[in-house]
């Protein structure tokens, strides 16, 4: 989740937005990182899109959370190269370097999506990102030279997702246990495998195996990111809550599993990640709106 990395800092230089219509069918939200000028900045890009943030320096690395979504990547370098990617699931943190880039454009697929739209397992893009060419079908031909072409990070946002737009009326439905099970397992951070299991009806080899195909991650580790994005945004939002606090609103065992687990899936225990942002869990609210 953009807003989540780097300790929050994306909310202060992060442009995004949620989809609607179509689209939405297929892709959460949207965002866009320029570091060639403020971001929204002209009446255009205030009217399309909703401004979290802008201005601010990108640090040499960015440290990315682990998520359970996949997302389509565009970026544009100095020297005039476009890259187009496509980034499965995420078990533990990345370094992404940022500062190299002029821009960036990312669109956070739902979970379930990969299979849908390329037509392969999920598992293929787990931990690791494949250049889109490499699952791109038919229809997504033009998107390439189109996404080159782009003059503007808004204008290759826009491209990925009139792309996804056209696509979604002829694509087979997603596996409804793989949309429940991430659906159900988002919605609290408390709840509990064993429980969400039992509510499908589903055996958990079953589960197993239908996670690992649309979603690339095992169910468990769908329950440990889920948990601990929840508990991230909880530390960063408005107000003063301690690691208790957080730890249990979030359905950990107590504040050193919270600590032990985001370590494990970070690198780094949660008061030292969300510093990165100018806040801190136990002093106060971390810096962004």
């Amino acid at each position: 989740m953009i807003l989540l990395d780097e300790g929050g800092r994306a909310r202060r230089r992060a442009v995004g937005w949620r989809l609607e219509g179509a689209v939405a069918d297929l892709a959460e939200s949207a965002w866009v990182l320029d570091g060639a000028r403020a971001l929204g900045d002209t009446g255009a890009e205030k009217a399309a899109l909703t401004s979290v943030g802008a201005g601010v320096e990108a640090p040499a690395t960015w440290r990315v959370i682990p998520d359970a979504h996949p997302h389509v990547i565009v970026a544009r370098y100095p020297d005039g190269r476009t890259r187009a990617r496509v980034v499965g699931a995420r078990s533990k943190w990345l370094d992404v370097d940022q500062a190299a880039r002029r821009w960036t454009v990312g669109v956070r697929l739902h979970p379930w999506v990969l299979s849908v739209l390329f037509g392969d397992t999920a598992d293929r893009c787990l931990d690791r990102s494949v250049p889109l060419d490499t699952l791109i079908g038919r229809g997504w031909d033009r998107l390439r030279g189109d996404l080159l072409a782009a003059d503007s990070p808004y204008v290759a946002a826009e491209l990925v997702l009139e792309q996804l737009a056209a696509v979604t009326l002829v694509l087979p439905a997603p596996d409804w246990k793989a949309r429940a099970l991430v659906s159900l397992l988002g919605e609290s951070p408390g709840r509990r495998l064993r429980d969400v299991t039992e509510h499908l009806g589903v055996a958990p080899r079953t589960l197993r195996q239908t996670a690992r195909e649309w979603v690339g991650l095992p169910p468990k580790q769908i329950e440990r990111v889920s948990r601990l994005q929840h508990a991230l945004a909880m530390a960063m939002a408005p107000g003063r809550p301690t690691g208790s606090e957080v730890a249990a609103a979030c359905g950990y065992a107590d504040q050193p599993h919270f600590v032990r687990d985001c370590s494990d899936l970070l690198g780094e225990p949660p008061g030292s990640f969300l510093s990165r942002g100018a806040g801190s869990f136990k002093t106060g609210r971390a810096t962004g709106r």
